[in-house]
């Protein structure tokens, strides 16, 4: 009896593609962007609203002397807290895997994503009313404009792929 095609191949995982989940809705970083610092705590210096938005300015006449005023400025105390998430990745699943699992790197963004969220309710549960209305703006609109680019690329993957 002669092999059928089906016979001379067996079907396996492919190894340079797999499908994962990255939420497209994270906006804490343009809402409060990270600032390097040097210190797990210390003091930045606050320049006061007030006087930055009022108005002093005055018509001044020729060789006369212009309106005077200044700013106060205050500081602050900062302080970083650590946030932390671990996923165990045993050698020996690094060492059985099938290429297109990739332990490790799929381990690595795994965690990030836990960090992030637990990031994202920190903001959350921290911005004024203005603020999240701004982030769910533009959380929307971000996660519009991705859905639009994950179903081109879709549609791409399936034309060149899937008959």
């Amino acid at each position: 009896m002669q092999p059928t095609p089906k016979d001379a191949h067996k079907d396996s995982f492919l190894s340079g593609l797999s499908v994962g989940y990255k939420n497209p809705m994270f906006v804490a970083d343009m809402v409060f962007p990270n600032v390097p610092v040097n210190k797990q705590s210390d003091y930045y210096f606050k320049f006061l609203k007030g006087a930055w938005f009022r108005n002093e300015a005055e018509i001044r006449s020729p060789g006369a002397i212009a309106a005077r005023g200044g700013y106060p400025v205050t500081s602050a105390l900062y302080g970083c807290q650590e946030r932390a998430f671990a996923h165990p990745v045993p050698i020996e699943l690094i060492n059985n895997a099938d290429d297109g699992v990739r332990p490790f790197e799929t381990g690595t963004r795994f965690v990030t994503q836990k960090i992030m969220l637990a990031k994202e309710i920190a903001v959350a549960a921290n911005a004024p009313d203005t603020i999240q209305m701004t982030i769910e703006q533009t959380a929307i609109a971000r996660f519009s404009f991705i859905s639009a680019k994950f179903e081109c690329c879709l549609g791409r993957l399936r034309t060149r792929c899937c008959p």
